[in-house]
This record gives structure tokens, sequence and C-alpha cells, in this order.
């Protein structure tokens, strides 16, 4: 009996030694980290990315966390630093829903109106679209009205836009069918849970959200995550890295502008992965993700590179992020960035990037794609640099046989140098319904060349005024 006993011991200590080896109480062994580290280190030098930060959770425990930065960046980054988080911030709206939804202050089935009065779009289909609409991007309303410029003013809030919203936009698809993804839904749940509680989104947020989860640093305010280590922000264009501000749009934040660390996103993500409990308590019941889920998905989206991986990206005008859980598996992956590529079309982002990690601790080798050229970007740039050239040309003819043109032909001159490009760009401040401060941050790409190139013709147009003036003075 005892040598049986001894024999079997020792089978199981054998067995257990070589399940330690191939598998660590982690799940993953240094080298598998150190493929992963060189990943993400490419990852952004292909992606002009200069802060990023990792987060891989197993069960109950972070097994690895990791801030990485190039040496041309010297902001000081730590776990509590705040990052955009882009649409990701969704996820919180959704949840709040939820939470009201167990309370009874509101029925997903009924219709938006019943708890906005106001809501009343110009297309009478809108009066159909309910709760459920919204939260799954299938109310009709379009991706391209929710990424309007208008939408973006600072100066709303989230009920006012809600109260644009009715007058502005028209029902795109069918409702309750077809999948159209757009910021407009989730500014308008923003707008029900500030109605039905009597709270603003913020003091909602914080209450019943933040505070339960020990999120000591995510923010609304843009001048509030600055004071607390907002991390620079940059627009990747054709590998050129440019820093942007874009005015913090607060009715945007129920849809896509919170600022959140990673410590807080952290523990946002463990929540998840244990179905709504963090640290016992439960901030919201039977959240198990599949991808036929009906309600309170927050639009996750099951990913191709492996069944029961679920994420839920994230992207502003100069940040992206990515976070994914395997329920099944109590697996998480949290990246934040501090750039967006704007140019490629095959984009080095926070989701491409997760997707690599995933691979790689599976035991697979993975590779970005390289980034591409975007020629679109060029051709235009370059065609408002050619009709600059060609009006410098004119000019310097115009210096040497001004004498020899008519009144007429002058004025045509002006009009065309100096009074179309000043109209041509109050019709882009006016057709986008803001300020010059957010195209130039939005669109950088494109909009330093407009100015720069219009500012030349305006410039040439003056000096024609002052050289006429000048010659008739002196002759």
């Amino acid at each position: 009996m005892k040598k049986s006993f001894k024999h079997f011991t020792r089978i199981f200590v054998l067995i257990s030694s070589l399940f330690m080896f191939t598998l660590p109480t982690n799940g993953f062994n240094s080298e598998i980290y150190a493929k992963v580290d060189q990943y993400i280190l490419d990852s952004m030098k292909l992606s002009k990315t200069s802060i990023l930060t990792l987060t891989i959770i197993q069960e109950d425990e972070v097994i690895y966390q990791k801030i990485y930065q190039t040496g041309d960046f010297s902001h000081e980054v730590d776990l509590n630093s705040p990052f955009y988080i882009g649409s990701i911030s969704k996820s919180f709206t959704a949840l709040a829903i939820k939470q009201l939804t167990n309370k009874g202050m509101i029925n997903i089935n009924e219709r938006v109106s019943v708890y906005l009065p106001w809501f009343d779009l110009k297309d009478d289909r809108g009066n159909e679209i309910r709760v459920r609409d919204l939260i799954r991007h299938r109310s009709g309303l379009s991706t391209l009205d929710g990424n309007m410029a208008y939408t973006y003013d600072a100066d709303y809030s989230i009920e006012e836009l809600s109260h644009v919203i009715t007058r502005t936009v028209h029902i795109d698809n069918l409702i309750g069918n077809i999948n159209s993804y757009s910021n407009l839904n989730y500014i308008v749940l923003g707008a029900i849970i500030e109605k039905v509680t009597g709270l603003s989104y913020k003091e909602y947020m914080d209450e019943n959200v933040y505070a339960p989860i020990d999120m000591t640093h995510t923010y609304h305010s843009y001048s509030e995550a600055k004071e607390n280590g907002l991390v620079p922000s940059y627009r990747v264009v054709n590998g050129i890295r440019i820093p942007v501000n874009v005015p913090h749009p607060t009715a945007h934040v129920p849809a896509g502008y919170q600022m959140s660390s990673t410590h807080d996103m952290t523990n946002y993500l463990m929540m998840f992965l244990h179905e709504g409990y963090f640290n016992s308590k439960s901030l919201f019941e039977n959240n198990q993700l599949s991808s036929d889920t009906v309600t309170y998905d927050p639009y996750w989206q099951e990913l191709e590179i492996r069944d029961e991986y679920f994420g839920h990206s994230g992207a502003t005008f100069s940040a992206t992020s990515q976070m994914i859980i395997n329920q099944q598996d109590k697996i998480g992956i949290l990246i934040l960035t501090n750039a967006r590529d704007v140019s490629s079309t095959k984009p080095i982002s926070a989701d491409l990037i997760s997707e690599g990690v995933i691979t790689i601790l599976r035991g697979i080798s993975y590779r970005n794609p390289m980034p591409d050229f975007n020629w679109i970007i060029f051709s235009i740039n370059s065609i408002f640099i050619i009709l600059l050239i060609i009006d410098l040309l004119l000019y310097r003819r115009y210096l040497r046989m001004s004498h020899r043109y008519s009144i007429k032909r002058k004025i045509r001159f002006f009009l065309a140098d100096g009074v179309l490009p000043f109209i041509f760009l109050y019709l882009i401040k006016d057709y986008y319904k803001v300020s010059w401060d957010f195209i130039v941050n939005a669109s950088p790409e494109y909009s330093f060349m407009v100015l720069f190139c219009c500012a030349g013709f305006m410039i040439i147009a003056i000096s024609r005024i002052i050289y006429d003036v000048l010659r008739r003075v002196i002759k």
C-alpha cells in the first residue's frame, strides 16, 4: 500500500512539475512577455505613438502592466495619468441605463419621447425610436450625423445638444433592424439619464459607477483632467506627429469624450470580467456576453481572432483605446494610446495592437501591416500649393505690367485673391457650424494648408493694392 502510494506521489509530482513548466501561475512566461514588449515597441514606432499603456488581467489579478514611452516624449506618465478613452465612454452610459432599468426608472422598450418629451424628429419615424434602439445603434440615426462638427460644439450641454439633434437630423435606416453606429444614440441616452434621475450625467456617474469601482482619476472636464496630468495626444498624418487640442465637447461625454487612467480602466475591466461585480459589490447583474446578446452589451463586438473574445474600442481625433475581455477564461486586456493615425488605410491603433497581443499570448507570431501613404491628403494639399505658386507667378507679372491693366481687371484680381478666399473660409466655418480653432485641431492634415494658402492669396491681393497706391504716390 505504501509502495503504491509512493509511486502515485512520484507520478503526481512529475505531472505537476511539467504543468508548472508549461503554464506558469499567471498562464504566460517571460519569453511571451518579451515578445509582447517587442511587438508593442515595433507598433509604437510604426504608428508614431509616444505613450502606450498595456494591462493584462487574468482571474482577479493584474498579471502584466506596463507603460511604454518613447525617448522623445518627456511628459511624466503613471497609472493615474488620464487618457482620452473615446467610445469606450459609451459602455459607461449603457451601464448606467442598465442600472436605472434594474431600478425600474427606465423601460428600454418605451419610446424615447416618454422620457424626453421634446424628442420629436423631423422624420415622423423618429417617434418610433425606443431606448433599446439607441443602446444597440439601431435607431436609424446615421454615423455621418453623429460625426457632424456641430455636435462637438463646446458650448452645448447634453440636453441642449439633444434638442438640436431633433431639429437637425433625419432617420437614415429602418428603426430596430439595421445597425448604424452613431454618437447621437449615446448623447440622447445621456440626456435620458439626466432627465429620469434629476442629476447631471457626471453626478450620476460619479455616485453610481466611478465611486463603487474606485475610479478616482476619471474626468469629464478637460481643465480638471489637465490639472491631473492628462496625457498630450497627437494626430498622425503620413508619419508626421501633429499635436492637437480639440475644444472639449461636453455634450459628447456620454458618447466618447471621457478621460480615464490606466488604474481606473483596469478596475472597470475587472468588473466586467466578473459580470458586474467589483470587490464583492454588484454594480449590475447578469452581463454574460455573447454574440447574440440583445441587451446591455454596450456595443461590445465579438472579435474575429477567437470565439468568446469581445472588444470595445475607442478613438478621438488624436487618441485610441481598446479593452478586450473573455469572460470564460477570465482574461482581460486594456490598451490606451496618445496618438491616432488618420492618413493610413491600415492604421495601427489600439484595437489592432490588442489583437496582436492576444495572438502572441496564444503562442502565435504576429506582425502589423505597414502603414501606407495617403495620396488623397497629399494631392489635395498639393493642389492648394500649386494654386498659390501660380498666383505668385501672376503677381510677379502684375508688378511688371500693372500700369497696362485696366481698373476692371485689377478689381477682378482683388476679387479672386482677396474676396473669394475669405468667402471660402467663411463658408467652411458656417457649413460645419464650429470655430476655426476646432477645424484646425480636428483636421490639421487639411486645415493648415488651406489656411496658409488662403492667407497667401489675401496677402497677395493686399500687396497689389499697396503697390498700386505707392506707384501713384511716387509717380
